[in-house]
């Protein structure tokens, strides 16, 4: 039978692509989303926002900059950066829209 881990268990995360910066944008845009219930867009947030800080952390070479980014619309990229000046995160967190 399987068990759920246990909160001190290390927890795999299910990105597997190796765009961190796209997966946190969608995370973003997915918590904006009107029609969404509730508990999964404050995840969603949660999981966007941790996302930013290991890139922030771990991966400064990736940048949140307009021509990085540019594969998305610029309405998502300015949302995006807005939740993110609100979020708590450092001022030079890296990005730019």
């Amino acid at each position: 039978m399987w068990m759920p881990p246990r909160t001190t268990d290390p927890i795999e995360v299910g990105c597997t692509g190796k765009r961190p910066r796209a997966f946190a944008l969608h995370k973003l845009w997915l918590s904006r989303q009107a029609d969404r219930e509730p508990i999964k867009r404050r995840r969603d947030k949660q999981q966007a926002l941790a996302v930013c800080r290991l890139v922030l952390h771990y991966l400064p070479h990736l940048q949140f900059s307009p021509a990085e980014l540019r594969i998305f619309p610029k309405t998502v990229v300015t949302a995006a950066a807005e939740a993110i000046k609100t979020s708590g995160l450092p001022p030079d967190y890296g990005f730019r829209a």
